[in-house]
Formats: C-alpha cells, sequence, structure tokens
C-alpha cells in the first residue's frame, strides 16, 4: 500500500469539479493514471511494457506523468489530458522547469491537453474563478 504524503489528495475538490464538468460533457476518464512516454519514438503507454525489466530502464527509456485526469479520444485511448497546475508549477526553478519538459513530452507525443491554475498565488486566474461554461470552452477548445 502506498504511503500517504499530506500533500495527497490537496487538490480533490478541482478534480472533482473537472469531472462532473467533463461527464456532463460525454467526457469519461480517470484520475491519476500514469503514461510512459517513449524517448526515442514518443509512442505513448498506459503500461510498463513486457520488455522494460526494472525501474531504472524505465526511466531510461521514457518520460513517466501522472496527469491529473486524462479521457479516452477517438484516436487514442487515455490521451486527452487536463493538468491542475498549482503554484509550484509557477512559483519555483524546478516546478517552471518540469512543466515545460511535461507540455513539450506531451506536444511530441501529439497528446491534447489544456491546464487549469488552481494555486492561490496569483500566477493565473484561478479555477475557481471560472464559471462551469468557461471551463466547457476551454476543454472544447483544446481537446
Amino acid at each position: 500500500m502506498k504511503n500517504w504524503d499530506p500533500t495527497d489528495a490537496h487538490d480533490w475538490k478541482a478534480k472533482n469539479r473537472i469531472q462532473k464538468i467533463c461527464h456532463s460533457m460525454g467526457i469519461h476518464g480517470r484520475f491519476d493514471r500514469d503514461i510512459m512516454i517513449d524517448r526515442r519514438n514518443f509512442s505513448v503507454w498506459t503500461e510498463v511494457p513486457d520488455h522494460v525489466t526494472g525501474i531504472s530502464e524505465l526511466f531510461q527509456l521514457f518520460m513517466c506523468f501522472k496527469p491529473d485526469f486524462s479521457a479516452k479520444t477517438t484516436e487514442h485511448p487515455y490521451l486527452a489530458i487536463i493538468e491542475l497546475d498549482g503554484d509550484f508549477h509557477y512559483s519555483t526553478g524546478k516546478g517552471v522547469k518540469q512543466t515545460r519538459l511535461r507540455n513539450q513530452a506531451y506536444d511530441n507525443a501529439g497528446i491534447r491537453y489544456t491546464a487549469f491554475y488552481t494555486g492561490k498565488k496569483g500566477f493565473a486566474k484561478p479555477l475557481s474563478e471560472y464559471t462551469d461554461e468557461e471551463i466547457k470552452r476551454q476543454i472544447l477548445e483544446y481537446l
């Protein structure tokens, strides 16, 4: 069983809201599902390939992510992604770099994604200030 961190489930309200809106749009997905993007050809995997024998080999061959919400599309399974980015993604050098690399990997793999800001420091318009209709529009525009 996982060792729970105090920050786990810190964004459950935002995830719940996104899920309700997506369901009302006929989009059904999953929270925090691991995806792996092959570093060589940018193919996307949702399960560890059989040829990978250990964790070090996995991280050598793949970039691993845990999107906040991923949904099926007509082209690929689980490749429409909604990220909920908090202050860490905007305010620390490490967070900014990781977010940029994540977005670049999604672009290279052809993953359609959008992100909403869930922080409190005012780096972008927070999700809490969006109406449900604005969220739907953004999801439709990017996914």
